[in-house]
Parts: C-alpha cells; sequence; structure tokens
C-alpha cells in the first residue's frame, strides 16, 4: 500500500486525512450549558396565554401595584388555591368516610320493627 489513503470501498482517498473508522458521535442540538439549564427550568413550569378585555388587564394591573406584586404572581397565586380547593366529589368522599368512622358496630340482624320504625317519626 505504499502509504496511499483508502477509502472504505477500496478507492483512492481524496483527501491526506486518514479515514475515521470510529468516529465520535456528535449530538444535533448540541447547546451550551446555560441553554441547558433553562430548558431544564422551562420543563419545571408551564407558560400560559390569557386573554382580556383592556379594562380587566387595567384594573388587575392596579391591584398588583397596590399588593407590591406582579400580575402572573396573582394569576399564579389564584390558579394554585383554585388547585387545591375540594372539588364537590372529594367533599362527598370525605364525608362518606367520617360517617363510615363513627359506626362503631353495624350487624344486619339489629333491624328496626315496623312499629319501633314508625314510632321514631317520619324516617324516610
Amino acid at each position: 500500500m505504499n502509504g496511499e489513503r483508502r477509502t472504505v470501498n477500496g478507492e483512492r482517498a481524496m483527501s491526506t486525512r486518514p479515514v475515521d473508522w470510529n468516529p465520535k458521535p456528535r449530538t444535533l442540538n448540541a447547546e451550551p450549558p446555560c441553554f441547558r439549564q433553562a430548558r431544564s427550568y422551562c420543563d419545571l413550569v408551564k407558560n400560559i396565554t390569557v386573554s382580556l378585555p383592556d379594562e380587566v388587564y387595567r384594573k388587575a394591573r392596579v391591584k398588583a401595584a397596590e399588593r407590591n406584586t406582579s400580575l402572573s404572581a396573582m394569576v399564579k397565586q389564584f390558579l394554585e388555591s383554585l388547585a387545591e380547593e375540594e372539588g364537590e366529589f372529594k367533599r362527598l368522599e370525605r364525608l362518606q368516610e367520617e360517617s363510615y368512622a363513627q359506626i362503631e358496630r353495624f350487624q344486619a340482624s339489629n333491624r328496626l320493627t315496623r312499629e319501633e320504625l314508625y314510632r321514631r317519626g317520619n324516617v324516610r
């Protein structure tokens, strides 16, 4: 081979650079570390767009300024409180569990007779 460079299929290489048989893997979208940090922050938070009438926006900005905060912080606080509220289904589920906890013992044989039931009042 007297020092000639050859390609994979045996032809003479056009370049004097040696053929790299074990190329290093390249990432297509290599980003500096500062962008990787920003992307991980964006993975933790989501941006939303809200459309408001001008008057509502102006009044909300004034309220935010009065409270020494930003409009974004006020929206975040509102949505967090909304997410923490107990929904109707959860409320009823909680009441059911509390009712079950108050029942100390129950047996199906402990039934009232018809007379005992009507003696207690109008129970339906």
